[in-house]
Protein backbone atom coordinates (compact mmCIF):
# COMPACT_ATOMS: atom_id res chain seq x y z
CA UNK A 1 0.00 0.00 0.00
CA UNK A 2 1.22 3.47 -1.06
CA UNK A 3 1.43 6.69 1.11
CA UNK A 4 -1.70 7.97 -0.15
CA UNK A 5 -3.50 5.34 0.31
CA UNK A 6 -2.17 4.48 3.73
CA UNK A 7 -3.85 8.25 4.33
CA UNK A 8 -6.94 7.31 2.89
CA UNK A 9 -7.50 3.95 5.47
CA UNK A 10 -5.75 5.22 8.05
CA UNK A 11 -9.52 6.99 8.75
CA UNK A 12 -10.82 3.33 9.34
CA UNK A 13 -8.21 1.69 10.96
CA UNK A 14 -6.15 4.35 13.19
CA UNK A 15 -7.51 3.57 16.19
CA UNK A 16 -5.27 0.10 16.13
CA UNK A 17 -3.16 0.48 13.58
CA UNK A 18 -0.55 3.51 12.46
CA UNK A 19 -0.29 4.71 8.55
CA UNK A 20 3.52 3.00 8.92
CA UNK A 21 1.53 -0.27 10.05
CA UNK A 22 -0.53 0.11 6.75
CA UNK A 23 2.82 1.21 4.23
CA UNK A 24 4.18 -1.85 5.93
CA UNK A 25 2.06 -4.61 5.02
CA UNK A 26 3.27 -7.84 3.99
CA UNK A 27 2.50 -9.55 0.91
CA UNK A 28 -1.18 -10.61 1.17
CA UNK A 29 -1.28 -9.20 4.43
CA UNK A 30 -4.95 -7.27 4.81
CA UNK A 31 -6.89 -5.26 7.43
CA UNK A 32 -9.88 -6.31 7.84
CA UNK A 33 -13.14 -5.01 9.83
CA UNK A 34 -15.92 -7.32 9.87
CA UNK A 35 -19.79 -6.63 10.73
CA UNK A 36 -21.04 -9.20 13.24
CA UNK A 37 -24.98 -9.88 14.40
CA UNK A 38 -24.87 -5.38 12.87
CA UNK A 39 -21.71 -4.71 15.42
CA UNK A 40 -18.92 -3.72 13.89
CA UNK A 41 -15.17 -6.08 15.10
CA UNK A 42 -12.03 -3.83 16.13
CA UNK A 43 -9.44 -3.53 12.67
CA UNK A 44 -7.65 -7.10 12.39
CA UNK A 45 -4.44 -8.70 10.34
CA UNK A 46 -5.61 -11.24 8.17
CA UNK A 47 -3.59 -13.30 5.10
CA UNK A 48 -5.12 -13.75 1.88
CA UNK A 49 -3.78 -16.33 -0.48
CA UNK A 50 -1.90 -15.88 -3.43
CA UNK A 51 -3.37 -16.29 -6.97
CA UNK A 52 -3.18 -19.82 -8.36
CA UNK A 53 -1.05 -20.75 -10.94
CA UNK A 54 -2.54 -20.81 -14.44
CA UNK A 55 -1.11 -22.95 -17.08
CA UNK A 56 -3.66 -21.73 -20.05
CA UNK A 57 -3.25 -24.39 -22.32
CA UNK A 58 -5.37 -22.45 -24.51
CA UNK A 59 -3.32 -19.56 -24.88
CA UNK A 60 -2.15 -19.58 -28.48
CA UNK A 61 -6.03 -20.84 -29.45
CA UNK A 62 -7.32 -17.54 -27.99
CA UNK A 63 -4.85 -15.55 -29.22
CA UNK A 64 -5.68 -17.22 -32.93
CA UNK A 65 -9.14 -16.71 -32.89
CA UNK A 66 -8.98 -13.61 -31.31
CA UNK A 67 -6.96 -12.23 -34.21
CA UNK A 68 -9.82 -14.21 -37.00
CA UNK A 69 -12.24 -12.35 -35.37
CA UNK A 70 -11.24 -8.85 -34.42
CA UNK A 71 -7.63 -8.20 -36.47
CA UNK A 72 -7.52 -6.21 -39.82
CA UNK A 73 -4.32 -6.70 -41.99
CA UNK A 74 -2.59 -3.61 -42.02
CA UNK A 75 -0.57 -2.22 -45.15
CA UNK A 76 3.19 -1.87 -44.04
Amino acid sequence: MGAGDAEYFYKEFGEKYSKEDLVSLDRYQVINKITINNVMSHPFPAYTLPLAQSSNLNRDKVLRVSRERYARKRDL
